[in-house]
């Protein structure tokens, strides 16, 4: 955490300057280790790193990302629903979340030689996906901010990813008071008090 604002200084002398997102990542994936300084496990202080980060970005004028994090009416979570969103290996191994890379039996494909995609069963299923023929989901509030949640989320916890995925987290208070010290303009933490109480 402490070398980031090193690596945005470097990026900002070489002039490389592509939207920055910074993100979570949940300790004990497979392509990733945990190192002591990067597992978090308040959500208070999730939001605090996360706001040190985007703020560290601005001092250099680096272009943000915030449209992923921030609370908003959306189609699908993330890419993994998304079918113009993939994510290729190094062996040419095709996911559909960063989050399943290097777990075989999540993969969505594979290019081959002649430089063709070839998809697996997986990606029947991950495709496939629908927050709406998840019951939980329907029900809830939160569905058109959240549209089913994490499918690695669904998988560690039922086994597959079509099933709900709830992260409650970016709503909690801390969240809330993450999004509105980042200057979003909507009242957003007006707007979801409703949902969390």
């Amino acid at each position: 955490m402490d070398s980031i604002p090193q690596l945005l200084r470097y990026l900002k002398e070489n002039e490389i300057t592509f939207p920055i997102a910074f993100g979570i990542i949940r300790p004990g994936l497979v392509g990733f280790s945990d190192p002591k300084d990067l597992v978090i496990s308040k959500e208070r202080e999730i939001f605090d790193k996360l706001y040190y980060l985007y703020q560290s970005a601005q001092k250099y004028n680096l272009p943000v990302q915030k449209s992923y994090i921030l609370p908003r009416g959306r189609s699908m979570y993330c890419g993994h629903e998304n079918p113009n969103a993939y994510i290729i290996d190094p062996y040419l191994d095709v996911y559909s979340c960063w989050e399943m890379i290097g777990i075989e039996k999540y993969r969505i494909g594979k290019i081959t030689e002649e430089g063709e995609f070839t998809p697996t069963p997986f990606y029947y299923e991950a495709r496939g996906r629908d927050a709406l023929e998840f019951e939980k989901c329907r029900n809830c509030k939160l569905l058109p901010i959240c549209m089913g949640g994490c499918a690695f989320v669904s998988i560690l916890k039922y086994g597959t990813p079509n099933a709900p995925g709830c992260i409650l987290y970016p709503y909690c208070e801390a969240g809330l008071r993450f999004y509105h010290k980042l200057g979003d303009k909507r009242n957003i933490y007006l707007n979801l008090q409703e949902y969390i109480t």
